[in-house]
């Protein structure tokens, strides 16, 4: 079963998506033209964005609203890795919930 997330985890699925696509404070605050210190507040978990900033911040790195609260192809292989590793050898690997260009993300990352 997937995660749930809400507007609570900004903090965490920005520093999650900030990782995984490689962006520095440095490079977002110059991409949306947010104050750095601001930006580094929301990842601390010392306040939240406005609807335009988090718009300007899910512009900039290429996400829809949809995919910055869903997992990061890593996050979802790390559960397939989880969950083959509780079935033991031959698990089934059906019910995984990956998603086409998983591996392939991962493999590039």
């Amino acid at each position: 079963m997937k995660p749930a997330y809400d507007l609570q985890d900004f903090a965490r699925r920005l520093d999650v998506w900030m990782r995984y696509l490689g962006w520095s404070l440095h490079a977002l605050a110059g991409a949306t033209g947010i104050d750095r210190t601001v930006i580094w507040k929301w990842q601390k978990g010392r306040g939240q964005p406005r609807f335009a900033s988090a718009d300007a911040v899910l512009r900039a790195m290429g996400l829809t609203l949809h995919e910055f609260f869903d997992d990061t192809p890593e996050e979802r292989l790390l559960r397939v890795r989880e969950v083959v590793a509780a079935r033991g050898p031959g698990g089934a690997l059906r019910d995984l919930e990956l998603e086409a260009g998983d591996l392939l993300c991962a493999v590039n990352r």
